[in-house]
């Protein structure tokens, strides 16, 4: 087995070892502090620079800390103001027609058609208590899926809705610490404030969006994608169709690693989800299906996609978002099989495609926060290089920009053209390398590494 730094190897003269020689350059992990390296210049030095700049990187870090929890702060007082949370709100409004095996598709539809009004069928209790769901568009899955999210009663349930929210957070966190391992504490702390630097964390809580339990369940899998638990990297997957905008493209990530057992259990859980609610709504599977379709056409306006340049050539919105969601797939499959064996690379070409390939708002950049964990890692290994310090700080500012900025249209272009390049310089730095979080030491990874291991 691979030593740990700092420990003896056997055969070699004593003495502390460094974990790898980044600023050198020869990737070595078998230099005793002290000794020379291919450069010619001292371990020592290289050990001390390193120390040095990962102490220089401490205020940044707290400063980034101090920010996300101010954003998340934010956001969350705000949930609970009157009219926040609409996204929450109109799910939990769906949810108690489902609990009362009345379809919400209708109930929504009909208030749309008809200025609001609900049904005259509805009981007036359960119109009174449940009021208009207003925007119906969810997968059949995701009503199974919530019921445990929208189970309590009014009064509670906002409460209920932000615990999740935070445990998920604290969920995301712990898998990020296991996807970056082995790193130094101060890079530890640096990797987590990069990852929660972004408002789309605090928008979310605000707007009630199922983005950060998606992020939880994303995270998950990629703390999982190396080991053999397929039990628990499909239930990850299949959680992570909670809002399946997001998390779709997680499932080109596991075929292109073949991984047949995972993608068979989480589409074994989103069929039984689906059954729930076919034999709860008493509609069959093909109805509820379309139903998502007709909300999709219905409710699914702003923001800034691919598929709107679709739609100015003339083509049916419905057919745009299909149309511009398959290519940017058969993209990002062809890129995720170009680097499958780098994980690390895996989860930046994830996190674009994520974004871009369907309709999205600016709450949905919290998935962006996978790439700039990969551009972090990147950002470490290369000795913190300056290149990918300028993109890894572009990226936190992209995604620190007001919600209201980025709904300019300019701005709003200028922001995913950037992703692009900072995706495009991130897999031109990795190219080569064969990478897994969890199992092996993609920080310092070396053919010494794997010589000992």
């Amino acid at each position: 087995m691979r030593e740990a730094a700092g420990r003896m190897r056997p055969g070699s003269a004593p003495g502390p070892y460094v974990s790898s020689c980044f600023h050198c350059g020869c990737g070595s992990q078998d230099h005793r502090i002290g000794s020379g390296s291919s450069c010619g210049r001292p371990l020592m030095y290289f050990a001390y620079r390193r120390h040095a700049t990962n102490n220089s990187l401490v205020p940044v870090s707290l400063a980034l800390l101090l920010v996300s929890f101010a954003l998340l702060l934010k956001g969350t007082i705000q949930f609970f103001a009157p009219g926040a949370g609409q996204d929450f709100w109109y799910r939990w409004s769906a949810q108690q027609y489902v609990a009362a095996h009345i379809d919400p598709f209708r109930v929504a539809f009909y208030a749309s058609d008809n200025a609001q009004a609900l049904p005259p069928d509805i009981p007036r209790q359960l119109a009174e208590y449940a009021g208009n769901p207003v925007s119906a568009v969810d997968p059949p899955w995701v009503f199974a899926f919530s019921a445990p999210l929208h189970a309590a009663s009014r009064p509670l349930a906002p409460i209920a809705f932000v615990s999740f929210q935070y445990v998920a957070l604290v969920v995301a966190i712990l898998c990020t610490r296991v996807i970056s391992r082995p790193l130094a504490p101060g890079q530890t702390v640096l990797l987590i404030s990069l990852f929660l630097a972004n408002q789309a964390f605090g928008e979310t809580i605000l707007n009630g969006n199922l983005g950060i339990l998606t992020l939880a369940a994303i995270a998950c899998y990629f703390a999982l994608q190396r080991r053999s638990v397929w039990l628990a990297s499909g239930t990850a997957l299949a959680v992570a169709q909670l809002k399946t905008t997001i998390g779709a493209p997680l499932v080109l990530v596991a075929l292109v690693e073949r991984k047949i057992l995972s993608v068979g259990t989480a589409a074994a859980i989103l069929l039984l989800a689906t059954s729930w609610t076919r034999f709860t709504l008493g509609i069959d599977y093909a109805g509820l299906f379309q139903r998502m379709l007709d909300g999709v056409g219905r409710y699914s306006v702003g923001g800034l996609s691919p598929h709107k340049g679709l739609m100015l050539l003339g083509l049916d919105k419905n057919l745009s978002i299909a149309t511009s969601g398959i290519l940017i797939l058969a993209i990002a499959a062809i890129l995720e099989w170009r680097w499958r064996r780098d994980s690390i690379a895996q989860m930046g070409i994830f996190a674009v495609c994520s974004r871009v390939f369907t309709y999205h708002l600016v709450i949905d950049n919290v998935v962006m926060a996978f790439l700039v964990m990969a551009m972090a890692i990147t950002w470490i290994e290369s000795g913190m290089a300056p290149r990918a310090g300028i993109i890894l700080g572009g990226l936190v500012v992209s995604l620190l920009l007001p919600a209201r900025l980025t709904e300019i249209t300019a701005v709003g272009i200028g922001q995913q053209l950037f992703w692009l390049v900072a995706l495009a310089v991130l897999l031109h730095a990795r190219r080569g390398r064969a990478v897994a979080p969890a199992t092996t030491a993609h920080l310092g990874h070396s053919p010494h590494a794997q010589a000992a291991t």
